[in-house]
């Protein structure tokens, strides 16, 4: 398991293994140089003892070139080390990010976002400090106490038998210390990232818990994942602090068995006192070694668990199966045929056949939860159908190169995301090799260009963490002009005008209006009275295509479409009754 585990490390980022390999092979060298000085000084206690004056003097300074070998060779180590472990960290982070960019948007909707958050961010941040740190010490501490008790085999193996008598405590105390310590190992993960998965969604709900009367009752949540984790460590920690000790008192018990083995050794003339005090100074060396050893195996079943997630990720199925066409013709007409989406045993869109009309404007409407955003979605391959085909032209959406989609569509969400920096770069993500003058056109057919002029910085004002400094009408237009920029001939909007109020609305429907005719525009909508003009309305009720015409047709032979218009009607004539004053006081006269 450990080997598989280095194995899959290793795989993460192969193009620096070799970095990785030469900082161990450093630091197995500088163990090397560290072990040397303790039979140095054997060699000048034995010869010394014979008066062998010049091979005193060559231990003597084979002794201090081991000793200045040392500090330059592990410094070496670590130097290579952190070099590696940062080019891993650059190529892991950037993998996990490309991933997540083509993993399907039910991906996202399964998992917490602070779940997400930690695995690029703190999980790979481990793989970093197991990198540059953790792994040369531990090749470091597991190659010490071995080096050593081998010289000792070498000096005198009767007292190198008495040194590994020890093995029998220490390996029972591992065995209990490490007693279901994977199944821990997973709780302890589980835990930690349900804690991080709640503690993001309420920093992102804030705005929203400061107006509850109840400021605590939110937390309640949060602080019993806390408390279960903190109750889970005491368990762990009570659960190992005996075997724990047994074992740290152990790791240093060598001594027990080696002196009086030594004395008798001694008196029955089997070794030489040199031998006895040389194996005394190996002994002495070994238990910090095997005490970070033993804390270092820890980490790396934690490693381990960091490694398996991020694998997982990596081995997600993706959305788009990415087909060999690299381009769609502008002329080619989209259809669904007999589309099904699930999410789980849900369905969200049912067995859904439709054409979208060629450079016309089609609404797609019906009531919250009927499948118009799933089907919006899965018309730009964000979501992929569980049955069934969506075509253009001649060919499904997976016969087509991701790019060449995404450059034939583009989608603007009711959900607005701005990234932090100015307004310039936002609307050129949309096209990174935009001009100014583009960004400046695409502003402009979005209505949005005068605000942006007005601003005191313009095009390069900074507009904060996902545009925090704009209002819900200026960031919905700042969205539409990054999607027109793009150019696409296919443009899908998301009820884009569903939180804004009548003076973007306006603005918003002014610039869809100019490309009418130009662009093939597929929008959804909950007012029926903003699409009544529309080429093609598609009525859609819990995840099934009810009906689809003009305003007209429907209207004459759709039951549903008459009762929603009907209700939207009575809901424009709604107006607030108050009290008649007049009438409230002649009442207190009387």
């Amino acid at each position: 398991m450990a080997h598989s585990t280095f194995s899959s490390l290793i795989n993460l980022a192969p193009g620096h293994r070799y970095k990785v390999f030469l900082s161990s092979f450093l630091a197995i060298l500088s163990v090397c140089a560290e072990v040397l000085p303790y039979l140095c000084v054997y060699g000048i206690l034995l010869f010394h003892g014979v008066s062998e004056v010049d091979k005193v003097w060559d231990f003597a300074y084979a002794c201090m070139a081991a000793l200045l070998a040392r500090p330059l060779l592990f410094g070496a180590s670590t130097w290579l080390a952190h070099i590696a472990s940062f080019d891993i960290l650059y190529e892991v982070r950037l993998r996990l990010l490309g991933k997540l960019t083509r993993l399907p948007l039910s991906y996202f909707t399964t998992r917490q976002t602070g779940n997400l958050k930690r695995m690029v961010n703190e999980n790979v941040e481990v793989l970093e400090l197991y990198f540059s740190h953790q792994l040369p010490d531990m090749l470091a501490a597991m190659v010490m106490p071995l080096l050593t008790l081998l010289l000792l085999f070498l000096v005198s193996w009767p007292l190198a038998l008495a040194a590994i008598g020890v093995v029998p405590l220490l390996w029972f105390s591992n065995f209990l210390i490490m007693r279901g310590h994977g199944d821990k190992i997973n709780r302890y993960f589980a835990l930690l990232g349900q804690i991080n998965g709640v503690f993001v969604e309420y920093l992102q709900g804030l705005e929203t818990l400061k107006n509850l009367h109840d400021k605590d009752a939110p937390f309640v949540r949060l602080e019993e994942k806390t408390q279960e984790f903190k109750a889970f460590n005491a368990d762990w920690q009570k659960s190992w602090l005996a075997p724990w000790t047994l074992f740290s008192v152990s790791t240093g018990a060598s001594l027990l068995f080696v002196i009086p083995s030594g004395v008798w050794l001694l008196q029955s003339d089997l070794v030489t006192v040199y031998d006895f005090m040389f194996a005394i100074l190996c002994v002495t060396g070994i238990a910090a070694p095997i005490l970070k050893l033993m804390i270092y195996m820890e980490i790396f079943l934690r490693v381990q668990k960091v490694v398996t997630s991020i694998n997982l990720l990596l081995e997600a199925p993706e959305d788009r199966a990415g087909g060999h066409i690299t381009s769609v013709d502008e002329q080619d007409q989209i259809r669904f045929r007999d589309v099904v989406v699930c999410d789980g045993d849900q369905k969200l869109l049912d067995h859904i056949t439709l054409d979208i009309p060629h450079k016309g404007i089609t609404a797609v409407v019906g009531l919250s939860g009927a499948g118009k955003t799933t089907l919006l979605r899965a018309m730009c391959h964000l979501l992929t159908p569980n049955s069934g085909k969506i075509l253009i032209g001649s060919f499904g959406l997976d016969d087509y190169r991701p790019e060449a989609v995404t450059r034939h569509i583009a989608f603007v969400s009711q959900d607005v995301f701005l990234f932090e920096g100015a307004i310039l770069d936002n609307i050129r993500i949309g096209r990174a090799e935009a001009t100014e003058d583009e960004v400046i056109k695409a502003a402009k057919d979005a209505k949005v260009h005068d605000f942006i002029e007005n601003l005191p910085q313009g095009y390069r004002t900074e507009i904060g963490e996902n545009g925090v400094r704009l209002s819900g009408g200026e960031r919905q237009r700042l969205s539409l002009a990054r999607a027109l920029i793009c150019n696409t001939p296919v443009l899908v909007l998301d009820e884009i005008t569903a939180h804004v109020d009548m003076y973007h609305e306006h603005l918003i429907q002014t610039a869809i209006n100019a490309l009418v005719g130009q662009k093939t525009i597929v929008l959804s909508s909950h007012r029926l009275d903003s699409v009544a003009t529309c080429d093609h309305i598609i009525m859609l009720d819990n995840a099934t295509l009810v009906g689809a015409g003009s305003h007209q047709e429907l209207m004459a032979d759709n039951i549903m479409y008459q009762h929603l218009w009907q209700l939207q009607q009575e809901n424009i004539d709604w107006t607030l009754k108050t009290h008649d004053v007049s009438t409230c006081n002649r009442g207190k006269a009387g």
